[in-house]
């Protein structure tokens, strides 16, 4: 399966809008809204995501086209009733290369009939997910989730092969954001201290 070079021009400007993001709600914002261009979805949702794999923290949700208390409710209800993030973590503790995740790949014959579908998803006229968790050292530090309807097509083979073109972008802007916030918190502090000297030096500090 290839894509065609329209398809990896809209992938390389999605990743160059990404890289040039300076902070984390712009980030997000910036990285739904590229791959609703790159990929297609009606709805999505974007989580940071901190601690091990055994006890992970979804935080700072973000979202767009789904109701506006729908990413609490997920962490709060939902959040380990959900067969896609449960699929793509899986597979990530097991160290598969594999850790998009889609409807086609993970759910069965009841899936329709699931509480996480009746309750939550079907609601929100949520059929066909994606899940696209990012991954550093072998854990992962974002998760990203697009929906689609029943009435659109399920996401494809070349939909996921496009997602995988997409990470690495996302992967570093996350990586870039995060070191210009230590350098802010490193200039902040180093601010604070000069303000506060009598006399002019010089300070050493040992950020590691």
């Amino acid at each position: 399966m290839s894509l065609a070079q329209s398809e990896f021009k809209n992938i390389t400007a999605a990743g160059d809008a990404m890289m040039e993001c300076c902070d984390n709600s712009t980030f997000q914002s910036t990285v739904l809204q590229h791959l609703h261009h790159v990929i297609g979805s009606e709805s999505a949702v974007y989580y940071n995501i901190a601690g091990k794999l055994n006890d992970l923290r979804f935080k700072d949700g973000f979202s767009i086209g789904v109701p506006k208390e729908a990413p609490k409710q997920w962490c709060e209800h939902y959040r380990e009733r959900d067969p896609f993030v449960n699929k793509a973590i899986d597979n990530i503790d097991k160290g598969s290369q594999s850790t998009i995740v889609s409807k086609n790949i993970v759910v069965n014959r009841e899936y329709t009939n699931t509480e996480f579908y009746c309750d939550f998803l079907n609601p929100q006229h949520v059929h066909h997910v994606m899940v696209i968790p990012i991954v550093e050292d072998a854990r992962p530090i974002a998760l990203i989730g697009l929906h689609r309807p029943a009435h659109s097509q399920a996401f494809s083979e070349k939909d996921i092969l496009k997602a995988e073109f997409v990470k690495p972008y996302i992967k570093a802007a996350i990586q870039k954001i995060s070191l210009n916030t230590q350098l802010d918190e490193c200039k902040s502090t180093i601010d604070t201290l000069i303000s506060d000297l009598p006399y002019e030096g010089v300070i050493v500090l040992d950020t590691i």
